[in-house]
């Protein structure tokens, strides 16, 4: 899974507010404040789109520049390009865009903005075509695309991600390619429009199929994560000189044949942890023991899941902590979710599945409807039957709001205080009902 830059920064943040106030889950349930996180289910299939062919990737960003996020993904049989217009805001109504057709093979996509203008570019990898290209978002609002190659000729490319890898304030490229066993990083010198500076990362891990950028050793800069599908291993490789122009490779751990890896605090420890799906054994993830990347610990979210082929993580049950999905695209042909009960991610509960799927194979996570929390949507097909692109939403009762502490507040003290700051540590918080109750 390759996923859009921009709107992981902000689905953190989103994840970072959740987490405040459902810290003080067991005080706001004795007060009547809270909702039942537990009970937290998705809805029925939302189809958004049954005929994009052999769909690889999916991912979110706010294309037209509207405040909603909207959908980009890659199709394999229909060499296509394309981005679905949440045309309303909400997940109820879409029409889709193409960005590109006759991009051979096409199996990544994601947004990101390259010529820094505000608005998100579309990216894209090419498996058969050899090809890794940008499309410029010329009007801002996703109507007209104009093609800038990054990189002519990388055999095979199947991994993608984006991130700012050499510190001057622009998006850079990554990509793997399975057959030829290599990543390299593309470094943005200027508009996008620029030749990009080619630096290779890693030569001879065996079957490179999914690359993500994230700090993992929490220096600052950005670092490149990696899984190697034949060589059944992930590693992750220091950028040494915070340049994007070094780099020192080390090893995380054993995954089987694993197709990609996803950076997540599961944890919450404050560090990046690694996430991964095998394609005949298991879904695990990999604590970062020192949170600098030295020593990794495994531990197994699920074990028998074979062909996993796409993994995302995020906070769907607004607990505070990484949740995981996955894409399975054998057997029960679904995505399911499993969920952190512990929040320090040894206990997992396998949750009722979030929607069938023919084929699954991709699967990411967006606030599509604007509520609050993370909805799940992906993508399968097969040779009977066809559902390119679909979403779920995610029923979460909301969390607690501000406005319903400083009421809560009002309606607990009396006299009204001047300040709902009762605990005088100048935040209006669920802190404040602790001190009510003194």
């Amino acid at each position: 899974m390759a996923s859009d830059f921009d709107s992981k920064v902000t689905r953190g943040r989103d994840r970072q507010w959740a987490a405040v106030w459902l810290s003080f889950a067991a005080l706001l349930t004795m007060l009547g404040l809270a909702t039942a996180v537990s009970s937290q289910t998705f809805g029925p299939t939302q189809t958004i789109d049954m005929h994009f062919r052999a769909p690889q990737d999916f991912g979110a960003g706010d294309i037209d520049g509207n405040g909603a996020p909207d959908i980009v993904g890659a199709a394999y049989t229909d060499d296509a390009l394309a981005w679905w217009e949440n045309r309303l805001g909400a997940g109820q109504a879409w029409l889709r865009h193409n960005v590109v057709l006759g991009f051979d093979g096409a199996t990544q996509a994601i947004t990101a903005d390259l010529d820094g203008d505000h608005d998100l570019d579309a990216v894209g990898a090419a498996y058969l075509a050899g090809e890794v290209a940008w499309w410029e978002n010329t009007l801002g609002n996703g109507t007209a695309w104009t093609k800038h190659p990054v990189a002519g000729q990388l055999h095979r490319p199947i991994g993608l991600a984006a991130g700012d890898l050499d510190g001057d304030d622009d998006i850079d490229l990554v990509a793997a390619s399975d057959v030829s066993d290599e990543i390299r990083a593309w470094l943005n010198t200027g508009s996008g429009a620029s030749p990009w500076a080619e630096v290779p990362v890693a030569s001879g891990f065996n079957g490179a199929t999914g690359v993500a950028v994230a700090d993992i050793d929490g220096d600052g800069d950005q670092d490149i994560a990696g899984i190697a599908f034949w060589a059944a291993v992930i590693a992750w490789w220091e950028n040494a000189g915070g340049d994007g122009l070094t780099w020192v490779q080390h090893p995380v751990g054993f995954i089987g044949n694993g197709a990609e890896v996803v950076p997540f605090d599961i944890d919450s420890d404050g560090d990046l942890d690694l996430v991964s799906g095998a394609d005949e054994t298991s879904i695990a993830w990999f604590e970062n023991l020192d949170g600098h990347g030295g020593a990794w610990t495994r531990h197994t979210v699920q074990l028998h899941f074979p062909r996993a082929f796409g993994i995302t993580a995020g906070d769907a049950d607004l607990d505070g902590d990484g949740d995981v999905f996955s894409a399975y695209g054998f057997g029960y042909q679904a995505i399911a979710w499993w969920e952190n009960l512990d929040g320090g991610g040894r206990t997992w509960t396998w949750r009722p599945w979030v929607g069938n799927l023919i084929g699954a194979r991709a699967v990411d996570l967006a606030d599509l409807d604007g509520d609050g929390d993370l909805d799940c949507f992906g993508g399968g097909s097969s040779a009977d039957f066809e559902i390119g692109l679909a979403w779920w939403e995610n029923l979460t009762p909301p969390a607690v709001t501000a406005d319903e502490i400083a009421n809560h507040l009002l309606g607990r003290v009396t006299p009204h205080p001047a300040s709902l700051d009762v605990n005088a540590d100048r935040v209006v918080d669920a802190a404040d009902l602790v001190a009510v109750e003194k």
